[in-house]
């Protein structure tokens, strides 16, 4: 913990902003100018869990478009929450009538069901229960065919069939990880910057040693 994952993920979403320096794409296309980042199209599961209040079906369906109803079918069964849409509750500012695994559950469907290129999740396991990690692993293998996925982690075998693994070691050598990692991460972001998503793209796991 403490080694900068989470705002390393933050600075790549656009949700934290760098205080110097330039990030740029090959080296020509700059989305960090030492003022403004220009913010990645990316769909993005912070640990700090933020939902839209209201019933169920709104804080799912909020600012989505074009929702493919067999994977929503196929999300929901999977993460157990079949039985709540049915129901549409109100699930309470934040969502705070939810169980813990509920609402990462529920953050990590609008994830998937996003048209994004880029998906970038924070500990996604957290107060997930076995059966319902076992089947984000195998939505993660399956989306990485199409888009690019970066997931903050603690040994949950992500790294099993992830194409890159970096891990954050102790704080004193975040920084220097960090400029690897950026250095490596943004030769790919061109791929999901373009309208059509390009064959093969990546998944990214971030682990603490």
């Amino acid at each position: 913990n403490a080694c900068g994952k989470s705002s390393f993920l933050e600075v790549l979403n656009g949700l934290l902003s760098p205080v110097a320096g330039r990030l740029c794409v090959n080296e020509s296309t700059v989305i960090f100018d030492g003022s403004t980042l220009i913010q990645l199209p990316c769909a993005t599961m912070p640990q700090r869990h933020l939902i839209m209040g209201g019933t169920f079906r709104k804080a799912l369906y909020y600012g989505l478009v074009d929702i493919d109803s067999e994977k929503l079918i196929y999300l929901l069964k999977g993460f157990s929450l079949d039985k709540l849409f049915e129901v549409n509750p109100i699930i309470g500012a934040r969502g705070h009538i939810l169980s813990g695994g509920e609402l990462a559950s529920l953050l990590l469907c609008r994830a998937f069901l996003s048209s994004y290129s880029i998906i970038i999740l924070d500990e996604p396991c957290n107060n997930l229960d076995n059966a319902s990690i076992s089947f984000l692993k195998m939505v993660v293998a399956q989306e990485m065919k199409e888009r690019i996925v970066i997931i903050a982690d603690h040994g949950h075998g992500f790294e099993q069939f992830a194409d890159y693994v970096i891990q954050f070691q102790e704080p004193e050598k975040t920084i220097q990880l960090l400029n690897v990692a950026t250095n490596c991460f943004l030769r790919f972001i061109r791929d999901a910057l373009q309208s059509e998503p390009s064959e093969g793209q990546w998944l990214w796991v971030f682990q603490l040693r």
